[in-house]
């Protein structure tokens, strides 16, 4: 019997190293609702106009190369209703491990406090959807990204001392190829990214990922 139990432990241990024993990524499988918000942005998220790179770099505080958690803690950054009828003031906050710095006062190390507007709850019939601002998809912990930031500072600010994205359209960019995620975006019939965001992106390969 030792031996078996042995056996079962080397496998699972083995598994492990093929695969790196990474953190799963739920949610392309889950029941998706995008949320369009009536207003310009977020709330709890600046709303500015962004075509281009410098936009980014003159409205962020921040411009990083980093990794996520899984986020774990939902916030409501408006007291207005619940979360039926309010679902763009929520977001989910996770932890971002900076890898490398382009703009702003952090440094490579830093683990700081990422609200992303998205966030899972259970519908009517106890299954849990998630719910996103136009194709804004949850972060995946495998996979690095460049994001572009605005620090929350304000003391009655929900999402004070945590960064956010500028707006939901063009501030984060995978550091691959963004191919097989817009390939997942079009499956999951998720609207388009804005028309600037290809042209941000190879902006942000040439001066910063070259």
């Amino acid at each position: 019997m030792k031996r078996i139990i042995s056996c079962i432990i080397g496998l699972l241990a083995a598994f492990c190293l093929l695969t790196g024993c990474k953190n799963q990524y739920p949610y392309y499988d889950m029941p998706i609702e995008p949320v369009q918000t009536g207003s310009p942005g977020m709330s709890g998220c600046i709303a500015f106009k962004v075509d281009e790179l410098a936009d980014l770099e003159e409205y962020c505080d921040v411009i990083v190369r980093g990794k996520v958690t899984i986020g774990t803690t939902k916030v409501k950054t408006s007291q207005r209703g619940n979360w039926k009828e309010d679902k763009w003031n929520y977001y989910t906050q996770s932890t971002l491990t900076i890898l490398e710095v382009y703009q702003g006062d952090l440094k490579a190390g830093d683990e700081v406090t990422l609200s992303e507007p998205w966030f899972v709850e259970k519908n009517e019939y106890g299954k849990e959807v998630l719910y996103i601002v136009g194709s804004y998809m949850p972060s995946d912990p495998n996979q690095e990204y460049v994001f572009c930031l605005v620090y929350h500072s304000g003391s009655y600010d929900p999402l004070a001392d945590t960064y956010a994205p500028l707006t939901s359209g063009n501030c984060r960019y995978p550091v691959d190829d963004t191919t097989t995620h817009a390939a997942k975006l079009k499956k999951l019939d998720l609207p388009d990214p804005p028309k600037s965001y290809n042209t941000i992106y190879e902006e942000i390969q040439e001066k910063y990922l070259s």
